[in-house]
This record gives C-alpha cells, structure tokens and sequence, in this order.
C-alpha cells in the first residue's frame, strides 16, 4: 500500500516520482543479482506451475504464455506482458499475503490451470 500498486501492476505518476530512487535501485539490483549469481529465473513445481522472481523481461518467463501471479509490491508489471493474463498480489519481502488473497489467487490459478495455460507465480528474487 505504500507505494500505491494497481491492480494491473502499474504505480500512480506521483509513486514514480516520489520513490523513483527506490523503485530503480530495486530494479538495478535485480538485474545485477541475477547477472552475478546465475541464478535460473524460475523453477518448475510440477507441470504447468512455476514459481520465481521478477521477470525484467519477456526472455525470463517460462514457456507457454503463462497467467502471471505477482507478489511484489516493489516491482511493476513489464509492458511486454501486457497479453499475458494477470493477478496481482502486492507483497513485500519477508511478509506473506493475507489468507484472502491466497485463496483468491489459489483459486484464479487453478482457473487458469483448467484451460491448461501455465502458471508463474513471482516474488520479487525468487528465492524458493
């Protein structure tokens, strides 16, 4: 809630404005955490179902034209996935999401899941 979140993954001008050093360190130390650790940008938990970190690009998504169920409050939701269907589920590092929004999302993922249309699910590094 702090930094405002839409639902469709976007933030309020005013956000941007006022947290744009957070926001884009966040993003810059994303990106180099990934580049230096070599860490896989998600992990398969059984067929259909991935889970890891943000996807800074279209590249770091797994295969099928996943739904995306994103559970940072820290990261946007990237132009480029603006085809995939999409929930959002604004979560800070460490914090969980309130039992209401995991039922929901729960239930939207296995919605998506019943038309066989693969699932992401990401945090913001995707440590798992």
């Amino acid at each position: 809630m702090l930094l405002g979140k839409n639902p469709d993954g976007t933030f309020p001008i005013l956000s941007t404005i006022m947290f744009s050093p957070y926001l884009y360190f966040n993003r810059a130390f994303s990106m180099a955490r990934r580049f230096l650790t070599g860490d896989e940008p998600y992990s398969q938990i059984c067929e259909g179902l991935y889970v890891g970190g943000w996807p800074a690009s279209p590249r770091l998504l797994p295969p099928g034209n996943p739904a995306i169920i994103d559970c940072t409050s820290e990261f946007p939701r990237i132009k480029e996935f603006k085809g995939h269907s999409y929930l959002c589920v604004p979560t800070w590092d460490t914090r969980a999401p309130q039992p209401g929004q995991i039922e929901s999302a729960v239930k939207w993922a296995c919605r998506k899941r019943a038309r066989n249309q693969p699932v992401y699910v990401h945090c913001a590094y995707g440590m798992f």
